[in-house]
């Protein structure tokens, strides 16, 4: 539901609403730990029409969402492995990688996450 239905229906100041979620969003980022991960889901997705992307980083057993850095490129993946550094997750953590065949992913993950695997990639070449 939009803010502003939320705000009409609480007959509050739309302000307000992105105040709360602000709030509860900084909260939960603060309180995060995903020190447990090893396996990174690496998806991009348009926010609106004009070809405008964020790219999301997912913990792939918990399938929740650990990062979103917008764009789609090598850099917002840099900024998904930056952000779980930024946690206490050293890289060499990831052990595996899902994603599209996005030249740009496939050259961020290897940089950034050296030990990780990408099944996909190794499950077509075998095949060949």
């Amino acid at each position: 539901m939009p803010v502003s239905r939320v705000a009409e229906i609480m007959r509050v100041n739309p302000q307000r609403i992105w105040y709360l979620f602000d709030h509860w969003i900084t909260r939960a980022r603060e309180t995060d730990d995903p020190s447990a991960i090893t396996q990174l889901g690496i998806d991009e997705t348009s926010t609106r029409k004009g070809h405008h992307y964020v790219t999301l980083g997912v913990d792939m057993d918990t399938r929740r969402v650990i990062h979103v850095s917008e764009g789609k490129g090598k850099q917002a993946v840099r900024e998904i492995q930056q952000h779980l550094e930024n946690k206490g997750v050293l890289p060499a953590q990831i052990q595996q990688a899902s994603m599209d065949l996005s030249p740009a992913f496939i050259a961020a993950v290897s940089e950034d996450f050296p030990n990780a695997k990408l099944p996909l990639i190794a499950s077509m070449s075998s095949n060949c």
